[in-house]
């Protein structure tokens, strides 16, 4: 069934519009009416309305559609409704006042703005315009509209004049400019380089069109000028100032970032809000601009030079930071680890030197390659780091030199190096682990259960020679000398009945002085010393009571002891036969075999 048109009062009007309907009617009417609406113009409804610009290029075109569509002609209309065209708007960085202009060569133009509460959906007529109503004359009608809030709106452009199409010229939606309410807030600079920083601030609210930012040399801020663009890496607010996030480009982003600075400045940014959708823009808030000021880092000092180095410390220096900006004084801090990765700091690294460009490092191992890095600080930020390296003389290569060891319970290896060692003079070899020189010494203190014992761990050097010595560096004696051990072919020595507060002289070597390197070494005691020099009074052929010495420290259990006639000594899990109570150092045994060895 063809579709046909029949009329319908309008709401407003006491003429008829032309509503779709499924109605029969005579043929004639169908083609008459088909052909009018095979030249529909400009946007027919709401759902197809031509988009304009504010402040952007205008519409126009043929108004010839003779549905008409809610809202209803209201308030403004003086004639009768004959075809209409649908156009829409966006408003952003309002509230706005628009106006709405429309200018037509012939028929009687009517204009309609229109809100939405959903796309297309409640809409509602929020302003209307006819003042003009000749007929079949050129005509211009204008809307002028306050305080329209962000949103899409839209213009329907109506003949109420002769039953004909109407030529519309323009359709032009303008806003006058005025100054956006508000400035963004809280501008930080979560970057700093000594050439380059980065800034963030949070956005102003309402919002507006975009952001100008500027840098300059002058706490003072710049002086815009309305319906002036600036753009990025103008020049034009003055000396001293450049363009950083301009308006030639609207840009509304809240960070950024800028470059090619000079070390140890002060830098002053300036961020204004400004509104480009109107007549005569960009309008700027030039009251109070968002403003923060940074100081760039210094640069790195240079050229470091190590001196005066011994066993124990080293001095460096070096050249100070390049001379960029004076914006803050430059000091120096100086970072001493032990590896390479900068990760094992020594003790009171990092050292903050002043001003100074040296400092004398001490506390060190010997023959020990240190790594050290150097910044400089001018109160703002931090350098990037100078870096350098040293390694320590061997200090210990002489018996005056020994590195004193601390004897605890448990072994604890710390690493030391035989490398660059010489023969020690005025020393006798020391008979074992063929001794051909390269040696260093160290020292220990024996501990109150008279036992010390060293052990030696494999490095670069992976097999070693060891002795003790009693005395003093000039007049030793030679206590113990050892090649292998229970640690292959890494020594140990273990001395017990030594007098207790007395310094061992320990001498290291690499057997066969070819393959010097690092070892690790550690010295020890027992917590718990066994008693020594036990004794045994017969009392029958079948007893006898053992006697010992009471242990240092004392045993504040008492003493545990075994009895067998294998000679084989109890190991680790091995049950005793008996036990003293503390303090008790004797025992009496009874029930024994004559002429048993026991």
């Amino acid at each position: 069934m063809k579709k046909n048109y029949l009329t319908k009062k309008s709401p407003s009007t006491s003429d008829n519009i032309t509503v779709k309907t499924t109605t029969l009617f005579k043929a004639v009417i169908v083609c008459c009416l088909f052909f009018f609406n095979s030249t529909f113009g400009q946007g027919a409804t709401c759902a197809t309305a031509t988009p304009i610009t504010i402040n952007g290029a205008c519409g126009s075109g043929s108004i010839n559609d003779t549905t008409a569509d809610l809202p209803a002609l209201a308030t403004c209309a003086t004639g009768t409704f004959r075809r209409e065209g649908w156009y829409r708007f966006t408003v952003t960085g309002g509230p706005l006042n628009l106006t709405i202009t429309g200018v037509t060569t012939n028929r009687n133009l009517y204009l309609q703005l229109i809100s939405q509460v959903t796309a297309c959906g409640t809409l509602t007529q929020i302003g209307c315009a006819n003042a003009n109503t000749t007929n079949n004359g050129p005509q211009t009608e204008t809307i002028t509209a306050t305080n329209l809030a962000n949103g899409t709106y839209y213009v329907k452009v109506v003949n109420v004049g002769d039953n004909r199409d109407m030529n519309l010229t323009s359709l032009c939606v303008t806003a006058p400019c005025s100054t956006p309410s508000a400035q963004p807030t809280a501008l930080t600079f979560p970057t700093l380089t000594s050439t380059s920083l980065n800034g963030s601030f949070t956005a102003a609210s309402p919002a507006p069109s975009g952001y100008l930012i500027v840098r300059s040399n002058s706490a003072t801020p710049p002086t815009l000028t309305n319906g002036t663009t600036y753009a990025v890496g103008s020049t034009a607010l003055g000396a001293g100032t450049l363009v950083i996030q301009g308006s030639a480009v609207t840009s509304n982003a809240v960070s950024f970032s800028d470059s090619g600075l000079t070390s140890n400045t002060s830098y002053y940014y300036y961020i204004f809000s400004y509104i480009n959708s109107c007549t005569g823009a960009p309008f700027y808030n030039s009251a109070t601009p968002l403003t923060n000021s940074a100081i760039t880092c210094p640069v790195a000092p240079t050229a470091p030079v190590n001196s005066a180095i011994t066993g124990s410390g080293f001095t460096v220096s070096w050249t100070a930071s390049a001379a960029g900006g004076n914006a803050a004084p430059i000091e120096y801090f100086l970072e001493v680890y032990t590896n390479a990765g900068f990760t094992n700091p020594i003790a009171g690294s990092p050292f903050s030197v002043g001003t100074a460009l040296t400092h004398t490092v001490t506390g060190l191992n010997g023959a020990t390659m240190y790594y050290y890095r150097i910044r400089a600080f001018n109160e703002s930020c931090f350098s990037s780091y100078l870096n350098g390296n040293v390694t320590t003389l061997l200090g210990n290569d002489e018996c005056s030199g020994a590195i004193a060891l601390t004897v605890s319970t448990s072994c604890s290896y710390t690493t030391y190096s035989n490398s660059g060692a010489t023969g020690s003079t005025g020393m006798t070899a020391p008979g074992c682990a063929n001794y051909l020189g390269g040696d260093v010494w160290f020292s220990a203190v024996v501990p109150a259960t008279g036992i010390l014992t060293v052990n030696l761990q494999s490095g670069v050097m992976t097999d070693s020679g060891m002795a003790f010595y009693s005395g003093t560096c000039g007049s030793l004696t030679l206590l113990e000398c050892n090649d292998d051990s229970t640690n292959g072919l890494m020594s140990n020595i273990s001395m017990a009945g030594l007098t207790p507060g007395q310094t061992i002289f320990i001498r290291v070597w690499e057997w066969g002085n070819n393959n010097n390197g690092t070892f690790g070494i550690c010295a020890t005691t027992p917590s718990c010393p066994a008693p020594a020099n036990l004794s045994a009074t017969i009392l029958s052929s079948t007893s006898v009571t053992v006697n010992w010495p009471i242990t240092t420290p004392p045993s504040s259990g008492g003493y545990q002891y075994f009895i067998n006639t294998t000679g084989t000594a109890p190991i680790t899990g091995s049950t005793p036969t008996g036990s003293t109570a503390a303090g008790v150092t004797s025992v009496t045994l009874t029930g024994l075999t004559p002429g048993q060895k026991y």
